[in-house]
């Protein structure tokens, strides 16, 4: 059965095909990773949530130049001891 691809003549489909999603997996865990942190520190205000979002950027942002750098997708990242094997 064919799927349909909609990005497939899009001028960045590869880039929406396999970076796009993992920033914005990546982005989505480590902010609200950070706003948990510093929601409690700074009492769920204005600064716990630029703070969250910038560092959340950051991290993105490097997990994703990691990615590329590496030729490593994040999907293969598996920490289980079934991966070894």
């Amino acid at each position: 059965m064919y799927t349909f691809n909609p990005f497939s003549n899009f001028a960045y489909s590869e880039l929406l095909q396999t970076l796009l999603p993992d920033f914005v997996l990546a982005f989505a865990f480590f902010t609200a990773l950070c706003y948990a942190v510093l929601a409690k520190r700074f009492g769920q205000q204005r600064p716990a949530v630029a703070m969250s979002g910038t560092i959340g950027f950051a991290l993105a942002v490097g997990l994703v130049w990691w990615e590329q750098a590496t030729t490593i997708p994040s999907a293969t990242l598996d920490p289980s001891p079934s991966a070894s094997h």
